[in-house]
């Protein structure tokens, strides 16, 4: 019988086994609806998500009542503590889960961009955030645009800032375009390379770089995989397309609508010559 301080695993992303090794202990950072963020000895922050949670990079799906749990629980990944007070995430039944980007498209899906536009609009909100990312935008210097937007990184609330959930779905459209259009492959290339030349930790929370590493690597999470597929799976891409938008929606407490603003301008540049953005 499943212990009450007990979580088994059943779905894991690849870098949250890596990063979380069997004896290795971690504790508790927040509590949210639906989901519960560790912070292991290393400094990595791993998601336990509810079982039928679409899973992300750095995540792991199990079989708990993640709202019993608190801030500040010690917790042991794999071994039996000693300790029967420390919380246990029991690994001996996973299926671990590749979460990279294995099939982008030889040539442009037929109607891909006016079948996301409809469900990739703008946030209402925040105009700050709209207002700085406007110029980056309509920037025609494909170098300085990777730039640009690499200094925005960080801006925005909560443990995945606006700016940062908009890199990321910029990233994911980018990729998934890059074997179809050579210019969103430059674009993917000189947005990572900057990414890479700035210190992610300083500029954002810690959860949230390692969703920008995972990003700059081709891993996202299956939401935002499902979209994208969708957009190829004729006659029903519309109805696959407009569920899977719906999925990406409402991940995080404001991550989603952001993300699909990030793939609304991905594709947007994929299909420019000029090489502007928007």
């Amino acid at each position: 019988m499943q212990s009450k301080l007990e979580a088994r695993v059943l779905r894991v992303g690849r870098r949250a086994m890596r990063a979380w090794p069997r004896g290795r202990t971690g504790r508790v950072a927040s509590v949210h609806q639906g989901s519960v963020n560790l912070l292991v000895d290393d400094g990595a922050v791993i998601t336990l998500l509810t079982a039928n949670a679409p899973l992300r990079p750095w995540a792991m799906n199990v079989e708990s009542d993640l709202g019993a749990w608190s801030t500040h629980d010690s917790v042991m990944f794999g071994a039996e503590p000693a300790d029967t007070t420390i919380r246990r995430v029991d690994p001996s039944r996973m299926q671990v889960v590749d979460l990279r980007m294995r099939r982008r498209p030889r040539a442009a899906p037929p109607g891909c961009r006016e079948l996301l536009l409809p469900i990739a609009a703008w946030p209402t909100g925040p105009s700050a955030i709209q207002q700085a990312l406007g110029p980056v935008l309509h920037e025609v210097d494909v170098a300085a645009f990777g730039q640009q937007l690499a200094e925005l990184v960080g801006m925005g609330d909560g443990l995945t800032p606006a700016v940062d959930d908009f890199v990321v779905g910029t990233l994911a459209s980018l990729d998934w375009m890059s074997a179809a259009k050579p210019h969103a492959r430059r674009l993917q290339r000189m947005i990572v390379d900057a990414l890479c030349d700035h210190n992610l930790e300083q500029r954002t929370t810690r959860l949230s770089a390692q969703l920008l590493w995972s990003a700059c690597e081709g891993e996202y999470a299956e939401p935002i995989l499902d979209l994208l597929f969708a957009t190829t799976r004729r006659p029903q891409a519309r109805v696959l397309v407009e569920a899977a938008g719906e999925r990406v929606r409402t991940m995080g407490h404001s991550s989603g609508p952001w993300l699909l603003a990030g793939v609304n301008a991905g594709l947007t540049a994929a299909y420019r010559s000029d090489g502007s953005v928007l």
